[in-house]
């Protein structure tokens, strides 16, 4: 499942989307001076007391002339074909039939992409600032990978993820690293299913936030280490088993 969310980062695009539209120029000059290096300009924003949410999403609808934001449920694997399959191979998520989210560009040219097959898929602007806000609880076990030392604060986009594998009854959730790429897989009782794979940054970023979360060692530690973290949205809320083991090729 590719990222859905590729604009969060797009520091260009953010950096011409907010003056003077929700803060004043002098503001925004000292929002981007002080964003963490680390963290992606509209996440700052989020924490930011000088924007708010609803204001972020409604430049987003200017800027891409959708009428609304769609809410994110993941990748639907039912939904297959060569059209799907090129779609997600450049970037996108299939949201339901004909409808895709994401891409490369915001917002994207599908015409570019499938030609004249384009005619039958619509662009949907997802919001990647709300997780589902209704999850059964659960007690799922999380196996987080190695990162990098990096000082980041919690990343919107793993929370989204987290709470959609629990909407979806996930037991367990694997972060398995191998070189740059981070693969994430969930087992729901039935068998195990691929959630994405992401790289770097997002790679070494989640990682770093799921150790921190549950307090573990952050330079290279040898041994087992188990811990919990605590998930909440709104009025949901629910605590996460996290374990980490070493492994041939780094950690699990």
């Amino acid at each position: 499942m590719p990222n859905p969310f590729a604009y969060e980062s797009n520091a260009p695009l953010l950096e011409g989307l907010f003056v003077p539209h929700l803060v004043q120029a002098a503001v925004w000059s000292s929002l981007l001076q002080t964003a963490p290096p680390d963290q992606s300009l509209l996440e700052h924003l989020m924490r930011s007391d000088q924007c708010d949410r609803v204001g972020i999403m409604e430049c987003l609808m200017d800027l891409t002339g959708v009428d609304g934001v769609t809410e994110w449920t993941g990748d639907n694997s039912d939904i297959k074909g060569a059209e799907a399959s090129l779609l997600r191979a450049n970037g996108f998520a299939i949201l339901r039939e004909g409808q895709v989210c994401g891409g490369p560009e915001l917002p994207p040219d599908l015409h570019a992409h499938l030609g004249a097959a384009s005619k039958n898929w619509q662009w949907c602007l997802v919001s990647p600032l709300r997780p589902p806000s209704s999850v059964p609880w659960a007690d799922a076990t999380l196996h987080p990978s190695q990162a990098p030392s990096l000082s980041i604060s919690p990343d919107p986009g793993l929370d989204s993820l987290l709470w959609e594998a629990l909407s979806q009854g996930a037991r367990d959730i694997h972060f398995e690293r191998r070189g740059e790429l981070l693969t994430v897989r969930q087992h729901d009782g039935r068998g195990i299913s691929v959630v994405g794979e992401w790289g770097p940054p997002v790679a070494e970023r989640w990682i770093r936030i799921l150790k921190q979360r549950a307090g573990f060692c952050l330079d290279g530690q040898v041994l087992p280490e188990d811990g919990r973290i605590d998930l909440g949205h709104g009025t949901s809320h629910t605590s996460l088993r996290l374990g980490r083991v070493p492994t041939v090729d780094g950690e699990s």
